[in-house]
């Protein structure tokens, strides 16, 4: 082979490790007084995009919801520079949803993945959700109560709590799934960056969910394992929570009848 035929060869073969198909993905984490549980959501997210790093880029979307920890110095010490770090500040507590739709709306990639600080959801698992979102789909619930999936060493009045909510949802709901008030999600951003919410706590976690509901396409579960946090403490109040789901309930159902 001569010389001129041989630099063309290698300025038109692309090395097999090159892919055209690596999208990015922006991984939503809202995190509040999460400083004991970041080491551990750095090592598993490193781990990920070292798995990954063929098939798509992680863009690191944490939204400090108003720690008095240090967690976001704790989370630019951590993740700033080997990662594509994007830190968002609240300067006062606004809640989990209000978090998540700060991190939505200022995240870059076309593909978004929202999940806890607290690893109670494995960040392992996401490229299963990322792979189940295809035509046809709007979102994929990473989701404890799918037959296949599974909860370890949460307490059980807890679990009692979330299954009779989403079974009450789920008979409000267009897209009937097995859980609706997990964080762990993989959706389009163009289909929830636009959404408004009335619910900036746990509830809304549930509403952006029904929001989603109404546009096209359908929900998609994928089997996962929830379990209990390793640090910290959690920021749910049971009684305020509940109460705030059973008028987002009040609320469907009345959308529900009245729609035409």
């Amino acid at each position: 082979m001569s010389i001129a035929s041989l630099q063309e060869s290698v300025r038109t073969e692309k090395p097999a490790s090159v892919t055209t198909t690596t999208r990015l993905v922006s991984v939503v984490v809202p995190c509040l007084n999460e400083s004991e549980s970041l080491p551990q959501l750095h090592q598993k997210l490193s781990e990920l995009q070292a798995e990954c790093a063929d098939q798509c880029e992680f863009e690191i979307v944490l939204v400090d919801d108003g720690s008095s920890d240090g967690t976001p110095e704790l989370a630019g010490g951590l993740f700033d520079g080997n990662f594509r770090l994007n830190l968002q500040r609240h300067e006062k507590n606004r809640g989990i949803a209000a978090a998540l739709m700060t991190g939505i709306r200022a995240s870059g990639g076309d593909t978004i993945v929202t999940i806890d600080a607290d690893c109670t959801f494995d960040p392992a698992d996401i490229p299963q959700l990322l792979e189940q979102l295809r035509d046809g789909v709007s979102v994929v619930i990473g989701s404890p109560y799918h037959p296949e999936g599974g909860v370890d060493h949460v307490p059980g009045w807890r679990i009692l709590l979330s299954r009779a909510c989403s079974r009450m949802y789920r008979a409000l709901f267009r897209n009937p799934v097995n859980c609706y008030t997990g964080c762990f999600r993989a959706f389009r951003a163009a289909d929830a960056r636009r959404i408004a919410l009335e619910n900036h706590g746990f509830v809304g976690v549930v509403e952006l969910l029904w929001k989603l509901d109404g546009k096209p396409g359908r929900f998609v579960e994928v089997p996962v394992r929830l379990s209990n946090r390793k640090y910290g403490q959690s920021k749910m109040k049971t009684v305020r929570a509940m109460a705030k789901h059973f008028l987002l309930m009040v609320r469907i159902a009345t959308r529900t009848i009245s729609r035409p």
